[in-house]
């Protein structure tokens, strides 16, 4: 099962400027400029960070956690928000289960983490970017004892035979916006 940008999440809730950058993800032609207060994560960060969700997660959903093929192609964080672009390699014929499994591990973690025993609201929709249609997943918890809420977003496609998640979160409602805006403005060569 493909959990990593779960971990990812998981550990980048609790850590943590340049100028805007542009980002080209070689592997999807895809372009994107990211926000100018994105600090970008490096290789041993995301590497010991995916370590101790893994753990996180398998203690939640007894589930074993292979990350094995997986490759963060960036995440990034902000004040209160984190951003991650994963691919794994998956057969069409397993996306859609291997989706609905992620998603709900997803949601198992959230609940765990936030002391909320659900999301207050979730939706499911499709989304379109430069072309491409993506499965997202949005939910909104509620942080314990704080007040606040913890918005979740999870876009998924099977694309380039492979199993491509852009994924994020924010406490604050106009970051999630700068990244959706991220999103639209970004481009997949045809």
């Amino acid at each position: 099962m493909r959990l990593s940008f779960i971990a990812l999440l998981f550990w980048s809730f609790y850590s943590f400027g340049q100028s805007d950058t542009t980002i080209y993800i070689k592997e999807f032609g895809w372009t994107l400029k990211a926000p100018s207060t994105f600090k970008f994560m490096d290789s041993a960060t995301i590497s010991e960070g995916a370590k101790n969700g893994t753990k996180e997660i398998e203690k939640v959903t007894d589930n074993n956690v292979d990350n094995s093929g997986d490759k963060v192609l960036f995440s990034a964080t902000t004040d209160g928000a984190f951003f991650a672009a994963i691919s794994a390699p998956i057969t069409s014929e397993d996306f859609d289960l291997n989706d609905s499994l992620v998603k709900n591990a997803a949601l198992k973690s959230f609940a765990d983490i936030t002391q909320d025993s659900m999301p207050s609201t979730s939706s499911y929709l499709l989304e379109i970017i430069s072309g491409i249609t993506f499965k997202k997943m949005s939910a909104i918890f509620k942080l314990a004892g704080t007040g606040q809420t913890l918005d979740l977003n999870i876009l998924s496609a099977y694309y380039k035979k492979q199993y491509f998640q852009l994924l994020y979160y924010s406490m604050d409602k106009q970051k999630s916006k700068v990244i959706e805006n991220m999103l639209a403005t970004s481009k997949f060569e045809k």
